[in-house]
């Protein structure tokens, strides 16, 4: 397998896998570092396109992954997610982030209290779920 930002990723990969098995003969170094000679460009920040417009996150972390070298164990990665809770959305709960709209989203609950402990509480999927799916039809080429 070959990754465009990894060229040695089957290597890396080896390493991953001898790490997990416990047979590395070395430790495990992963480090990001500017590529000389060319203006990095920031990786985009955890939430970025939680509004559902993936297009522009795309776009900068390609510019991202260009500019930078993956050293050692680094693999090239972006969370897609809004929350450390991010899973609760896909089961109806939605998100809700400080208003400056910077940081991490906190879960909003959608079963009401009275109803939690009841076996046929459930929730439909909610707009988080779907912006969680834009960014796969986005990044298809």
């Amino acid at each position: 397998m070959e990754l465009e930002f990894k060229p040695d990723f089957e290597a890396t990969r080896q390493q991953w896998t001898a790490f997990w098995r416990g047979d590395n003969g070395r430790p495990a170094l992963a480090a990001v570092l500017p590529k000389p000679g060319v203006e990095p460009v920031a990786k985009p920040p955890y939430t970025a396109g939680r509004e559902g417009n993936f297009g522009p996150v795309i776009d900068q972390l390609l510019r991202w992954g260009e500019t930078q070298e993956f050293l050692g164990e680094a693999i090239p990665f972006f969370y897609l997610e809004f929350a450390a809770d991010h899973f609760a959305t896909f089961l109806g709960a939605g998100l809700r982030f400080h208003e400056s709209g910077n940081g991490n989203g906190w879960a909003v609950p959608c079963i009401p209290a009275k109803v939690k402990n009841t076996p046929k509480s459930r929730c439909d999927f909610g707009s988080v779920w779907e912006n969680t799916l834009c960014p796969t039809s986005a990044a298809r080429l």
